[in-house]
C-alpha cells in the first residue's frame, strides 16, 4: 500500500505573483506554507511555460500582453470600472514614464522594452485607465489578498496592477533577491498596512562586501553577419518549430538589435500592425543616435581627464532611474546639479551604457549636455574599473558602480534610492555638497564589510527568485533555499495575521 501524501496546510494567503521565471518546486514550497499562488504573470508568448501551465490548472496564467490589451477575463462590457480618482498626478506621471518603453516583439506576444512604446502620447491617459481596470478585474477574478513583484513595477501595466491592489486595500510587495547571497528584501508599496521585516530575526551574514554580479552588463556581440552562423540558424529553426512565426520573428528581431541591423528591425516592425506606425521613425532615430554617438568627442586616455568625477550613465528608460531615481528621474538633472557642485578644475567623465538605445538620447539630450562645459565623454572601451580607480569621486543615480567604488575604497555620491545608501563612503547628493572634502574620505574595507554584514543580516532568508537558481545548482541547495524563502515570506505576510485568524480575500473599497 502506497503511503498517503502529506496533508497540505490550509490556505491562509492568496497571492498574484509577478516573478519570472517560476517553477513547480517554488510553487510547492509556497503552498507548503499556506500561500496559494492564484494567478501568475509572465512574458512568455512563445509558450515556454506551457508544461507548467498544463500541470497547474489551479493557477490563472496571464501574459503581459493579456494585461496590456485585455482578454476575455479582463475586458468586455459590464465589467468593473476603477474610480477615476484612483489615478493621482504622481501615479500618472510614474505610469507615463514607464509606459513609453513598452512594446511587443513583431509578430509575437512577447513584451520588449528597448525599441520604444506602441502607445501614442495622446492616448496615454486612456491606456492608463484601461490598464488600471485590467489590474482590478484580475484581482477580483482570483480573489487575491496580495500582489508580489520581483522588482519595482516599471512597465506601465504593472504600475497599474500595483495601484489597483493598493487602492482596493490589498497588500502589494516588492521582493528583490540579492544577486550574490540567499537573501532578499521585501518592501511594501502604497498605503496598505506594512510590516517592518527588519524587526524579525534573520540569519546573520558574515561574508562581507562580496563582488557584485554585473554579468548582465557584459554583453559583447559582434556585428559580423556570419558570426556563429551555423549555431544561430539551428537556434532559429528550433524557435520556429517551437513557437511558430512568433518565436522565429522574436529571435531574428533580438539578433538584429544586438548587431544594430536597423533595416532588418524596421522590416519586422513594418510587418506588425502594432508597430507599423512607428517603424520608419524608429529607423531614423536609431540612425541619428548611432551618428551622434560617433560624433561625440571622446577622451581616449585617462591621463587627459585630470581631476574628475566618474558618472557611468544608466540605461534609459529603466526602473533604476524612472522609479528608484526619486527626484532625479531625468538622469540629466543629476548631471546638471553635479556639474554645479564641481570644484575648480574638475570635470565629469561620462561613459555610455553598453545597452543604451536611441531612447532618451535624442537631440535635446545632446543639446543640454553641450551647455555643460566641464562634461567629457570617455571611450566606450575604457574599463569602468580603471575609471573608478582614477576618479576622485564616483557618482550615480542608483547604479552598481557606486557599490563597486566602495569596494575599491572610493567614496560615491548617489542621487536616488540606492540599496547601498548608509554604507560607509556612500553620500546622498545635496545642493552645496563639498566634493573636494568627500574625495579625501577613505572607505576602510573592514568597516564596509561590517556594514554589509549588518545590512544583509537584516534581510529575509532564502531564494525568492528562481532565475538565480543557477548560482546554487552545483550545491544541491536549491530546493532547501526555495523552502527557506517560502517560510520567510510566510513570516512576513501571514505571521502578524494568524492571531486574528486566517486572512480573507479583500474586495475593492472606496478610494
Amino acid at each position: 500500500m502506497s503511503e498517503a501524501a502529506p496533508a497540505l496546510p490550509p490556505v491562509r494567503l492568496r497571492v498574484v505573483l509577478w516573478i519570472a521565471p517560476i517553477n513547480a518546486a517554488y510553487l510547492d514550497a509556497l503552498r507548503q506554507e499556506g500561500i496559494e499562488v492564484v494567478a501568475a504573470l509572465h512574458n512568455d508568448g512563445l509558450r515556454i511555460v506551457t508544461p507548467l501551465q498544463d500541470s497547474r490548472p489551479d493557477i490563472c496564467w496571464f501574459t503581459v500582453h493579456d494585461l496590456f490589451h485585455g482578454n476575455r477575463r479582463l475586458s468586455g462590457p459590464g465589467q468593473a470600472q476603477a474610480p477615476a480618482a484612483w489615478i493621482d498626478d504622481a501615479s500618472f506621471r510614474q505610469y507615463a514614464l514607464c509606459m513609453q518603453r513598452v512594446g511587443f516583439h513583431p509578430g509575437s506576444d512577447v513584451m520588449e522594452a528597448l525599441s520604444g512604446g506602441i502607445a501614442a502620447a495622446s492616448d496615454i491617459e486612456d491606456w492608463a485607465r484601461l490598464h488600471l481596470n485590467h489590474g482590478l478585474r484580475l484581482l477580483e477574478a482570483v480573489a487575491a489578498d496580495e500582489v508580489w513583484f520581483d522588482v519595482n513595477p516599471h512597465l506601465g501595466v504593472d504600475n497599474m496592477l500595483a495601484l489597483a491592489a493598493i487602492r482596493s486595500g490589498r497588500e502589494c510587495r516588492v521582493i528583490e533577491q540579492v544577486r550574490f547571497a540567499p537573501k532578499f528584501s521585501c518592501t511594501g508599496l502604497g498605503q496598505a498596512r506594512q510590516l517592518g521585516t527588519r524587526s524579525l530575526e534573520w540569519k546573520p551574514w558574515t561574508a562581507g562586501a562580496s563582488e557584485p554580479d554585473i554579468s548582465y552588463m557584459r554583453e559583447n556581440v559582434g556585428r559580423a553577419w556570419n558570426r556563429g552562423l551555423g549555431e544561430r540558424l539551428r537556434f532559429l529553426w528550433r524557435s520556429l518549430a517551437r513557437g511558430g512565426w512568433a518565436g522565429f520573428s522574436t529571435r531574428v528581431y533580438l539578433g538584429a538589435r544586438k548587431r544594430r541591423q536597423w533595416r532588418l528591425m524596421c522590416l519586422l516592425e513594418q510587418l506588425d500592425p502594432r508597430s507599423r506606425l512607428w517603424a520608419a521613425a524608429r529607423l531614423q532615430q536609431r540612425r541619428r543616435y548611432a551618428a551622434a554617438s560617433r560624433r561625440r568627442p571622446k577622451v581616449a586616455q585617462m591621463a587627459e581627464l585630470g581631476d574628475f568625477v566618474y558618472f557611468p550613465l544608466h540605461l534609459e528608460p529603466e526602473a533604476n532611474v524612472h522609479v528608484a531615481g526619486g527626484g532625479y528621474r531625468n538622469q540629466l538633472d543629476a548631471i546638471v546639479d553635479l556639474h554645479q557642485a564641481l570644484p575648480p578644475g574638475w570635470s565629469i567623465a561620462l561613459k555610455e551604457n553598453p545597452k543604451q538605445t536611441w531612447m532618451h538620447r535624442g537631440e535635446a539630450f545632446d543639446a543640454r549636455l553641450a551647455e555643460l562645459p566641464r562634461v567629457r565623454w570617455v571611450e566606450d572601451r575604457m574599463p569602468s574599473a580603471g575609471l573608478i580607480a582614477q576618479a576622485r569621486v564616483v557618482a550615480t543615480i542608483t547604479g552598481t558602480a557606486g557599490y563597486e567604488a566602495l569596494r575599491a575604497g572610493k567614496p560615491c555620491v548617489y542621487f536616488g534610492r540606492a540599496w547601498y545608501a548608509g554604507l560607509p563612503g556612500a553620500i546622498r547628493f545635496e545642493p552645496g555638497l563639498d566634493l573636494e572634502e568627500i574625495s579625501h574620505r577613505q572607505v576602510p574595507r573592514a568597516a564596509l564589510d561590517e556594514a554589509v554584514n549588518l545590512y544583509l543580516g537584516g534581510l529575509a532568508d532564502g531564494l525568492a527568485h528562481p532565475r538565480f537558481a543557477g548560482h546554487y545548482e552545483q550545491t544541491d541547495q536549491v530546493g532547501d533555499l526555495y523552502r527557506e524563502a517560502a517560510r520567510s515570506l510566510a513570516r512576513i505576510s501571514i505571521g502578524p495575521r494568524t492571531a486574528a485568524g486566517s486572512p480573507a480575500a479583500t474586495g475593492p473599497v472606496a478610494p
